[in-house]
């Protein structure tokens, strides 16, 4: 018989030293930096919008998995899903890395990592889904870093997140309405807007305040999904976007572009595609019914009979703004007139409204306050400026929807108001 020969007979130990040669590997590769990774609501609950910047642009992807298939803190590479991404030149030795994670359920718990493409990876990540038909959310206001100092917007913004998600852990993303930063432009201003750690793990849905429009940056950083190339464009700039989570149909306009008819046909099109949503939410940046000197502006009235017919027209049930760097709910609005005749359950929510309830909402930050002005507008049910960095708590529940306001000085509710569909 012929004899092996020694490559043969040689092999097991080279197998052996292969494997260890690549746990070695594996173990010793260079962490990824990705930076300010931002997650943003998908099209529907099913999908996740990441992106990110890099100093290089390589073959860059996404990887996720069930958190539940993890072996202590080993990330479950075999099980995964991986999801290459967009990479495109962004601010001066940067480049932004977009990419859309799909076929994720309800109610379920992710572990996710972000790699180079070159066998480097950043950190495990977590994410976890919301209900289809109970969920909530976080509404804050113009966190403009920059506004004030640099550094104390970026204490008083990552203090705002820290104890809302504290409070409520199970929000399923953040609803800003605009104004991220001061300097549109300004990168450092937008690394203190990311610097929150937990925005690894909760998405946030961004309006284009006055103050992000005019340069590309802010472009560079949100994966928006449905975002119009048509309707509501500001160049350089964004323009209107909309997503759905469960039951609600949200909807995010860019107010920099005052067109109403623009507006009014994303609407239009928007509810048309999603028919059968209990509750539809419209946000942008402009208050047009505020407590603050931008409410008495003419441009904002103008914007305010632009755009109050259309909501009106389409069923909206609440607009989220900011602007006004001060708080205030309005009654129930229809034609431009407060509808001070509603029915109320025994819990003091609303039923069934017969129109709109506009929120402004005050500085999610600290980096600047806006004084009430003199006179209270007839449309106002509830305004207050507490000089204290506030948030909003939005939680539907099928039929009911609520919205809770808090200072996070003291953690006290401010407002509170309810709505219930029969």
């Amino acid at each position: 018989m012929k004899k092996k020969s020694n490559l043969f007979r040689l092999t097991p130990i080279l197998s052996v030293v292969l494997v260890i040669f690549l746990t070695f590997i594996s173990a010793h590769a260079a962490v990824f930096n990705a930076l300010d990774i931002a997650l943003t609501p998908g099209k529907s609950i099913s999908e996740l919008n990441i992106s990110w910047y890099s100093t290089s642009r390589t073959e860059s992807l996404v990887q996720i998995a069930l958190k539940s298939s993890m072996t202590g803190s080993e990330f479950p590479a075999d099980t995964a899903n991986s999801f290459y991404c967009t990479s495109n030149s962004a601010a001066s030795g940067y480049y932004s890395n977009k990419s859309t994670v799909t076929a994720l359920s309800p109610a379920t718990s992710y572990v996710y990592r972000i790699g180079d493409g070159l066998g480097n990876w950043s950190s495990n990540y977590f994410y976890t889904t919301g209900s289809g038909t109970q969920f909530s959310f976080f509404a804050v206001g113009d966190p403009q870093i920059g506004a004030g100092s640099i550094a104390s917007d970026t204490t008083g913004w990552n203090e705002t997140i820290t104890k809302a998600i504290n409070q409520f852990p199970n929000a399923s993303f953040i609803m800003s309405a605009g104004d991220q930063v001061n300097t549109n432009n300004s990168e450092s201003n937008f690394t203190g807007f990311f610097s929150p750690a937990n925005f690894t793990s909760i998405p946030l849905a961004p309006a284009l305040g006055n103050h992000d429009n005019g340069a590309l940056n802010y472009g560079y950083h949100f994966n928006l999904p449905n975002i119009s190339n048509v309707y509501g464009i500001t160049s350089p700039g964004s323009g209107d976007y909309y997503y759905t989570y469960g039951n609600t149909l949200f909807m995010v306009l860019n107010t920099n572009n005052t067109s109403g008819t623009t507006h009014q046909t994303f609407i239009k099109n928007a509810v048309a595609a999603n028919p059968n949503k209990t509750w539809k939410i419209v946000t942008f940046h402009h208050d047009i019914y505020g407590s603050g000197s931008h409410a008495l502006e003419s441009s904002i009235i103008k914007l305010r009979n632009a755009l109050y017919p259309i909501f009106d027209s389409y069923g909206i049930d609440i607009v989220i703004t900011g602007h006004d760097h001060s708080y205030t709910r309005t009654y129930v609005m229809k034609g431009n007139v407060p509808q001070l005749t509603q029915t109320y359950d025994t819990n003091g929510a609303v039923v069934n409204p017969s129109g709109t309830v506009y929120f402004t909402l005050n500085s999610s930050s600290g980096s600047k306050y806006y004084d009430l002005n003199g006179t209270q507008a007839n449309y106002v049910a509830v305004r207050s400026q507490v000089n204290a960095p506030t948030f909003s708590y939005v939680s539907i529940n099928g039929s009911s929807l609520s919205f809770d306001t808090y200072r996070t000085d003291s953690m006290t509710k401010t407002d509170s108001f309810s709505i219930v569909k029969k």
